[in-house]
């Protein structure tokens, strides 16, 4: 377009004016052609611009729709994932919640068990206090009732021992007296000629009877010497010293020395045999005049009975037995009888013993039970202070409260 503009503008040479006024069109010319210019630069430049602004335009629209796109596909994925997400939420909750029942299953199990462990705890304490509740209240009960059972038992022991004593005394003291009664009656019998009779004893022979009673003390006093019981422990030794064979050495001695000569020479000797053996002896020759005296009665021979008051026998007998089995058999009272004071003297310490340890056993009893009991209730009381102090005074009722001031009122 410059170009053509510049072949219309060429012409022949005119003169100064109309070149003057040619140049000035001219210039005219080029100023509204360099405007022309300008506008048409400046419009192709805005067209470049609006081109570049539409095509900036465009490039935005597009960006942004990429964007768009870009954020939709974002959102559309991060829908996306958050729909997965709470899928694996959900299932992740529905786990979770499963295994939190699953605890809370487990935990209330483990729950019930700690119960029944505390309940099965519980009962065994209980039963364990009962146990030792029933066993100390029975202690206690054998603790003040020993002396009782120990006395009830002393005393049986004691009452038995008597009856015995009173038996094995009746033998030591009738072993004397028999045989002068059994003596008295036969002499009384060959003096009357006839035989004396017991209506108490249904009109049996005095003689016979006597004879029949003594011997049977006899065996029975053999018997006990054979067995010595322990209330006749003290006079052991004396009792086997009568029977044996050292009898006049071993009896016969200080203030009875005198009659030792006479015990070994009396009866031909007879007491070296023992005293049993001699009673055995002095009897058989009761027996034997007893038989003599018998006849006599049934033929009414009086010369027999005469005879046999002076048998020379029979009197070395009654002597034998006055001077040397008396003081014998005086001994033998004597050492028995206090044989048996000592032992009941023993009994009575034994009951005395038992009397003082069962006092001991108390005041200790009483001491431990006093000090631990005291312990425990002090410590129980003060523990059930402290709870009552904790409990709210409004979660009491009215009755517990005034059972309550009244136990620590008292």
């Amino acid at each position: 377009m410059n170009r053509d503009s510049l072949k219309d503008l060429e012409c022949p040479t005119p003169s100064y004016a109309t070149l003057k006024n040619e140049r000035t069109d001219i210039n005219d010319i080029k100023l509204d052609n360099l405007n022309k210019t300008k506008l048409k630069n400046k419009e192709k430049n805005s067209k470049v611009i609006i081109e570049e602004e539409e095509y900036d335009d465009d490039d935005v629209n597009n960006n942004r729709n990429q964007q768009k796109i870009l954020s939709q596909s974002q959102i559309f994925n991060r829908s996306q994932v958050m729909q997965d997400d709470s899928i694996v939420g959900l299932s992740q909750l529905e786990e979770t919640t499963i295994k939190l029942s699953d605890i809370a299953q487990q935990e209330e199990s483990q729950d019930d068990k700690n119960r029944q462990n505390k309940k099965q705890l519980i009962k065994q304490k209980s039963y364990q206090r009962r146990s030792t509740m029933i066993f100390l209240t029975i202690l206690v009960i054998l603790l003040l009732s020993i002396y009782f059972v120990i006395a009830y038992f002393l005393a049986m022991k004691t009452f038995e021992t008597a009856k015995d004593v009173v038996q094995s005394l009746e033998l030591i003291f009738y072993k004397g007296s028999c045989f002068d009664s059994t003596m008295n009656f036969l002499r009384e019998s060959e003096i009357r000629g006839k035989h004396l009779k017991l209506d108490d004893k249904g009109g049996v022979s005095a003689t016979d009877y006597y004879l029949d009673f003594c011997l049977q003390k006899e065996k029975e006093y053999k018997n006990m010497r054979m067995n010595i019981p322990a209330y006749f422990e003290q006079a052991r030794s004396l009792i086997e010293s009568l029977d044996s064979k050292e009898m006049c050495d071993i009896i016969y001695q200080g203030q009875f020395a005198y009659l030792h000569d006479f015990c070994k020479t009396s009866l031909n000797g007879i007491l070296s045999q023992g005293l049993s053996n001699s009673f055995y002896y002095m009897y058989a020759q009761i027996l034997k005049d007893n038989l003599q005296v018998s006849q006599a009665i049934q033929n009414h021979n009086l010369t027999t009975n005469k005879r046999l008051l002076l048998d020379n026998e029979i009197i070395q007998i009654i002597d034998m037995k006055a001077r040397l089995l008396d003081p014998s058999l005086t001994a033998l009272k004597e050492k028995c009888i206090t044989s048996v004071v000592q032992y009941i003297q023993k009994l009575l310490q034994n009951f005395v013993v038992a009397f003082i340890v069962f006092i001991l056993i108390l005041t200790l009893g009483v001491i431990i039970i006093l000090i631990v009991s005291f312990n425990k209730l002090r410590q129980s009381m003060w523990d059930t202070n402290i709870i009552l102090k904790i409990i709210p005074f409004e979660a009491i009722d009215k009755k517990q409260r005034i059972k309550i001031k009244d136990f620590f009122n008292s």
